[in-house]
C-alpha cells in the first residue's frame, strides 16, 4: 500500500515537473492604443494596450505585473497592471498597461531615426508555477511613433488662431497691417514660441507674397493660460494696390494669410501652421477674417 502511496506521490511530482519544464513564455505580439493621459515636469503617464500571445496548450491566470523600461540598458520609465488576468490557450490576449516614462531619459533616443530595440523586465504571479515568475522581452519601437504621439497630445493641448487683422498705418511706401494672435495652452507645461513667420498672398495659390512679417526672439506661454500677442505685417503699397486692383476686377476681395511657428513643447519642437482668407471693403478698408 505504502508503494502505491508514493508511486502516487511519485508520479505527481514528475507530472508538475513535465508541466512546469513544458511552460512557454507568452510572446509581446504589438503594442497599441497608446495615449498620454497626463504629465508633470518629469514624467509622462501613459495607457496602452498590450497584445500578448500564449503558447501553451493551456489557460494561464495571471497578475501583479510589474516591469521596467530600458533603452540601451538605460532606465526609461516602468509600467504595472495589478489586476488578475487570464490569456487563453494559444490564442492572443490584451493588457491594460499604465506607464510612467521619464522624459529627460527618452528625449535622447527621439533624435535616432532607426529603431529601437525596449526591453522589458518584469515579474508576475502566474498559475501552474509556484514561485514568481521573471520575464525578459525585447520589444522593437520607432522613434516616429512617439512623435507622433506627442504631436497629437500637443495638438490637444495648444491651440493658436488669428483673432484679428486690422490697418495699423500707411504711408507712401508702405502698408502696415496688425494680425491679433490668440495661443491657447491648457497643459500644466509651459511652450516656447521660437518663430514666427507671416506672409500675405495675392491669392489662394499660396505663390506670390505681397507682404511679410517675422518674429525671431522666443516668448514663454504659460500652463493652463490663453495669451494674446500681436504682430505687425508690412506689404509694399504698390503690391497690394496691384493685388487689390486685380481682385476687385475679378470681383474677389480677398487676401490669404499664412502663419507659421515653431513652439518648443516638452524639449520638442512642433511646426504650427494657420491659413486664412482675409476679406476687406476695397473702399474703406475695412478687413474680416473668414
Amino acid at each position: 500500500m505504502k508503494s502505491k502511496i508514493i508511486f502516487v506521490i511519485l508520479f505527481a511530482i514528475l507530472g508538475f515537473t513535465i508541466s512546469c519544464t513544458s511552460f512557454e513564455t507568452p510572446k509581446i505580439m504589438s503594442v497599441g492604443d497608446v495615449q498620454i493621459t497626463k504629465e508633470d515636469s518629469e514624467s509622462l503617464f501613459i495607457d496602452s494596450k498590450i497584445n500578448v500571445y500564449n503558447p501553451n496548450s493551456f489557460s494561464i491566470s495571471t497578475k501583479d505585473i510589474s516591469f521596467n523600461l530600458y533603452i540601451d540598458s538605460v532606465y526609461i520609465g516602468k509600467g504595472e497592471n495589478i489586476k488578475e488576468l487570464v490569456l487563453g490557450k494559444k490564442t492572443n490576449s490584451n493588457i491594460n498597461s499604465s506607464l510612467i516614462i521619464k522624459k529627460s531619459k527618452l528625449k535622447t533616443f527621439l533624435n535616432l531615426k532607426d529603431s529601437i530595440t525596449l526591453k522589458i523586465l518584469g515579474s508576475t504571479n502566474i498559475s501552474h508555477i509556484p514561485k514568481k515568475f521573471y520575464f525578459d522581452f525585447d520589444y522593437k519601437i520607432y522613434p516616429k511613433d512617439f512623435i507622433s504621439l506627442f504631436t497629437e497630445h500637443f495638438m490637444d493641448d495648444v491651440n493658436i488662431q488669428i483673432k484679428n487683422v486690422k490697418v495699423k498705418k500707411l504711408n507712401i511706401k508702405n502698408i502696415f497691417l496688425e494680425l491679433t494672435f490668440a495661443l491657447e495652452n491648457k497643459s500644466t507645461m509651459e511652450c516656447n514660441v521660437k518663430s514666427l513667420d507671416i506672409k500675405l498672398f495675392k491669392s489662394n495659390s499660396y505663390q506670390e507674397i505681397i507682404g511679410r512679417s517675422e518674429i525671431k526672439e522666443n516668448f514663454r506661454v504659460r500652463s493652463n493660460s490663453i495669451n494674446q500677442f500681436d504682430s505687425q505685417l508690412k506689404a509694399n503699397i504698390l503690391s497690394v494696390g496691384s493685388a487689390l486692383f486685380s481682385n476687385t476686377i475679378g470681383n474677389r476681395n480677398l487676401f490669404f494669410v499664412e502663419v507659421n511657428s515653431i513652439i518648443e513643447y516638452n524639449d520638442m519642437e512642433f511646426p504650427f501652421t494657420i491659413k486664412k482668407r482675409i476679406h476687406y471693403n476695397p473702399r474703406t478698408l475695412e478687413i474680416k477674417l473668414k
